[in-house]
Formats: C-alpha cells, structure tokens, sequence
C-alpha cells in the first residue's frame, strides 16, 4: 500500500515537472525578446550615465531596474553595484555601505564589483596626520608657565589697609606660587607646549574624495550593461533574421555563423534543433533539384528528338509551350535554336510543296495543251 501511494506521489511529480521545466525554460529563453524595450531604455541611460554620473533621472531608472524581479540577474547586479557607487561618489557612505551589504547578500558570487572599502575615500590632513591636533605652544600659559596670579614676580602687591606700614615696600608673597614666579601650567604640565586644533583641517582631520577607481568602476559598469544590451540585441537580430530566412541553405549557414559566434549561450540547443531542421530541408531541397535536373534532362532529351518529327509546327507549340511554364530555364537558348530549325523546316517543306504544285500544274497545262493540239489535228484528218 506505501509502496503503491510513493509511486503514486512520484508519478505527480514527474507529471508536475515534465509541465513547468518546459516553461521555465521557455521564459528564460525568450526573456530577453519580451523585455527589449525595457532593455534598450536602460541602455540609453546608461549611455547617459558614462557621461554625467549625476543624472537623476537615469539613476532613477537604474536603481528602478535593479529593483525589478522579472529583470536579467546579470544586469540587476550590475546596476545595484553602479548605483551604490554613485552614493559612494556623492559622499554618502552609510548608503554605500548598507547596499554594498544588500548586493552581496543577493549576489554573492558577484561581490568583486563592490571592491572598494569606504575607508579609502577618507584623506588624513596632511598637517596633523589625522590627528586633528597638533603641538604648540600652550595657550594657558603662553609657553613660560609664568604663575597667572603674580606674572611670574612672585609678589603681590601691599593691600591697601598694610601700605603705611615699613613693609608697604616689600609687597606681599604670591600664595599661588609661594613666591617663585612659576607654576605648573594644568595644560602643558610646565613644558611650555600642549596639543592645540589643526590650523588647516580646523579640528577634522580626515577629508572625503571620490578615488578615482570609484569613478572607473562606475563608467565600466554601466558601459558594460550597455555593450552587453547591444551585444544581445545584435544576438536576437540575428536569430530572428536566421529563423525568418526562406532559402534553407542560407538560413542554416546563418545558423552556423550563430554557433560560432555564441556557442557558450543556452539559447544554443535551440538554435542546434533549427539547424537539424534546416538541414533536413536543405536535404530535401537537394533532392528535389536533383530529381528537378534529372526531369529537366529527360525534358530536353524529348525536345531534341523533336526535331526528327514530321511534324515540326506542333513541335514549335510543345516547345513554347515549355519555355512559358519555365522561363528561367537555361536550356532557353537551344530550344529557340530548335524552334528557328524547325522553323526553317516549315518554311523549306512550304518551298518543296509551292514547287510540286507548281510542276504538277505545269504538267497537267501540257497534258490538257497536248490533248487540244490532238483533237485539232483529227478535226483536220477528217475534214
């Protein structure tokens, strides 16, 4: 009972695959065929592209057919891959790095496209080194670290209530610095020099610009969707030119030239089945002519023997007769040779015949002349 219920179920399966996979192959040969149009917009905004990477509008196109499911793999990765270098071109690193991510998760194979790490559109200042700071002279304390309180005297001048007193003139110890004139600066630690901000950079240290193999893989994407769309079109022109040519034996030297040229395609056992046909045509047409040739030689055979017929005006009729029905033939120069033959026959029995009329009408005159000249000459024996 299993058994008969897994045959069962494998039966289905066979059945449901033997209906789709002629399907799918069939919409993955004829996929290009159906979306021509949407191809050839695409490369026309490419065209656009390899000279104004900027352009909104073809952007919008290329990212729209990215996006588009029922659209050729090779070509969807290749425009996700340009358009995320664009936003990588126009600085906008976060949206590079989540397509980057986006596009390898789709397309792993294909992930040498986007070979080009954010980090190496980022230049360090070249004065601070990326650091975005430099040494100098420290700003607190001007380089001497004088002590602020006293400027580096070390005595403060007498208060007011202690100035009529004998040490109005000795003045007052600096507290800060107990009289030396000096402290520790709090920012350069007494070494005269601190990290200040980077004249140049202002505090930020690494700049963005575009590397120039940002800009080469772009242009040799998009120039290479374009050239592939024009190398398919020229493809399916070919294929449609090859499948509507009526001589057999060009059309299967243009599918030949279609192996040759593209024998690495899928579409090529197609292609090998329509060469079978168109030689099993060609064999068919040989055939034909051959057996064409042959009734052509038997034809002329009888129109030569023709010319020993007795009656050489319906032989005239039988060979015009079949110059009307071939008149591309190229036995057409003998057979009007045969018909002024048989022509001059006609006219030469006309000659014979005009002359035996002639002598026999002769010949009775004198007949009937001879028998007048004999009745007359008994009439005179009589009389």
């Amino acid at each position: 009972m299993t058994e008969n219920i897994l045959k069962s179920i494998w039966l289905i399966l066979a059945l449901i695959q033997g209906a789709v996979m002629p399907l799918c192959a069939s919409v993955e040969t004829n996929q290009l065929a159906e979306l021509v149009p949407e191809l050839v917009t695409l490369r026309e905004k490419c065209d656009v592209l390899a000279e104004n990477p900027r352009d909104k509008v073809a952007l919008s196109n290329l990212l729209a057919y990215a996006r588009n499911t029922n659209g050729i793999e090779r070509l969807r990765s290749r425009a996700m891959a340009a358009y995320a270098l664009t936003a990588l071109m126009n600085g906008n690193t976060n949206l590079y790095v989540r397509s980057r991510a986006s596009h390898a998760a789709k397309y792993p194979a294909e992930r040498h496209l986007l070979r080009v790490e954010p980090a190496e559109c980022f230049l360090a200042c070249e004065e601070c080194r990326g650091e975005g700071f430099i040494m100098g002279v420290c700003p607190l304390c001007k380089g001497e670290s004088k002590c602020p309180r006293c400027n580096g005297k070390g005595v403060l001048p007498m208060p007011k209530k202690l100035k009529g007193s004998r040490r109005a003139n000795q003045g007052v110890k600096c507290p800060v610095c107990g009289g030396s004139g000096r402290v520790v600066c709090k920012r350069c630690g007494g070494k005269g020099v601190a990290p200040i901000r980077c004249p140049k950079c202002k505090g930020k240290p690494y700049s963005f610009k575009t590397p120039q193999r940002v800009i080469d893989d772009f242009a040799l994407l998009v120039t290479g969707i374009s050239k592939w769309i024009s190398n398919e079109e020229v493809f399916f022109n070919r294929l449609r030119d090859a499948q509507s040519e009526r001589d057999p034996v060009q059309r299967a030297e243009a599918l030949k030239a279609l192996l040759a040229a593209y024998g690495y395609r899928p579409e090529m056992r197609k292609i090998r089945e329509l060469l079978e046909a168109s030689r099993a045509d060609l064999t068919k047409v040989k055939t034909e002519k051959r057996e064409n040739e042959l009734q052509i030689k038997r034809d002329m055979i009888e129109l030569r023997d023709l010319t020993e017929t007795r009656h050489p005006a319906a032989a005239i009729r039988e060979i015009r007769d079949y110059l009307e029905a071939n008149p591309e033939t190229q036995y057409r120069p003998e057979l009007e040779m045969l018909i002024d033959d048989l022509a001059e026959r006609i006219a030469s029995q006309r000659s014979r015949r005009r002359l035996l009329v002639t002598a026999i009408a002769a010949l009775l005159l004198l007949l009937i002349v001879s028998g007048l000249q004999l009745r007359v000459h008994k009439k005179h024996r009589s009389g």
